[in-house]
């Protein structure tokens, strides 16, 4: 999912971000080319000319980064609203307490996983299957583990 950012610097240029993947980081785009990361900085000519660096942090639970414009911090997405938190809070805790070794890794899988279901732009009903889809999934995949483990020590 790529994000359009407007700026007052770039204004004939059209400036844009790839959130982040999994295992990928966020990428940013000039006029539809990838821009070269340097030092965790990115270095573009504005419309004046300019070199004006560019920085993407990458956020724990959110895909899309925070991105900062020659020290002016650029919104690309609103915040997640404490309902949100509290559904991350909740997968993560609720996994964490399972009783298998890799409980809470499987509840931040799904925390990350439904924080890139409250980017998307789908209806709400669309977005609450979705939820329902990781946790379910998230369900069956502690009980494989644990089963698992239990058919390894050989007590099952």
């Amino acid at each position: 999912m790529q994000i359009e950012v407007e700026h007052p610097e770039f204004k004939t240029q059209r400036l844009s971000v790839d959130i982040a993947g999994l295992f990928s980081s966020p990428r940013l785009f000039v006029n539809g080319s990838v821009v070269e990361i340097l030092k965790e900085t990115y270095s573009i000519p504005s419309d004046s000319g300019v070199d004006t660096t560019i920085e993407l942090k990458r956020n724990f639970f959110d895909p899309v980064p925070k991105m900062k414009i020659a020290n002016e911090q650029i919104k690309l997405a609103r915040s997640f609203n404490a309902l949100e938190y509290i559904w991350f809070v909740f997968l993560v805790l609720s996994f964490h307490n399972a009783p298998i070794p890799a409980g809470g890794l499987i509840g931040a899988i799904a925390a990350i996983a439904s924080a890139r279901v409250f980017r998307v732009k789908d209806s709400a009903l669309a977005k609450i299957g979705l939820l329902a889809l990781i946790t379910f999934g998230a369900f069956i995949v502690a009980v494989l583990v644990a089963v698992s483990l239990q058919l390894l020590n050989g007590t099952l």
